[in-house]
């Protein structure tokens, strides 16, 4: 098969960083923000009910320190290498995360990836107001954008490549005509993978297209 799309997760994939962590650090408020993440990773409770519970916490929060914050965000490790691998090969590249606009959008600036998609976190006058329309509420959603930009780029779902770490990526990695678990947060999402990478360089996925693309 000829892999015309990648479509990444950003936390833990893209970002050797988690973006919520990182913000509620930078806000000295990490503590409020460890309970929802450590139940999501024990796989205690849906991605509905995570990113419900974040985006009560960021009610008043100023948008110019969450864009502070973001910046500080570190790239994986073989990302640049990687990126342009894929832009040598002109195959589209792509993040689906759920996390606010200005950290996929900043990271999609750094690499130089095409699309991104991700909620709407509601921003008046400049704070958020802990509203968020949400474009992904579960796992099934991840699929339904990849579809998206897999349409936009004119290929089918067995032409594109899904990268993530984490079981809210799933679905896509199982659909996408190649799925690799990178860094994996859930050891669940190996079994449905057809590639895993525990080492934490993004530069490993190139052999795994270069037969591919």
């Amino acid at each position: 098969m000829k892999i015309k799309l990648v479509c990444f997760d950003l936390d833990g994939t893209l970002i050797d960083d988690y973006t919520f962590s990182r913000i509620f650090t930078e806000l000295k408020r990490l503590d409020e923000v460890k309970i929802p993440i450590g139940k999501w990773v024990r796989l205690e409770y849906p991605l509905r009910d995570f990113l419900m519970d974040v985006a009560r916490l960021f009610k008043g929060v100023e948008y110019r320190a969450v864009e502070k914050a973001v910046k500080k965000l570190k790239l994986m490790k073989g990302a640049k290498e990687l990126m342009s691998f894929l832009k040598s090969n002109y195959v589209k590249t792509a993040i689906i995360t759920g996390c606010p606009e200005i950290s996929p959008k900043t990271v999609a600036k750094k690499l130089g990836i095409d699309f991104y998609a991700t909620n709407d976190w509601e921003v008046k006058n400049g704070v958020f107001t802990g509203n968020v329309n949400f474009r992904m509420l579960d796992n099934e959603d991840k699929v339904k954008i990849m579809q998206m930009f897999a349409n936009k780029v004119g290929c089918e779902l067995s032409e594109v490549a899904a990268i993530g770490d984490s079981m809210a990526d799933a679905p896509m990695i199982d659909k996408a005509g190649i799925g690799i678990a990178f860094n994996v947060e859930h050891e669940e999402l190996t079994k449905i993978s057809d590639y895993t990478i525990k080492e934490k360089d993004l530069s490993k996925v190139i052999e795994i297209l270069k037969e591919n693309i």
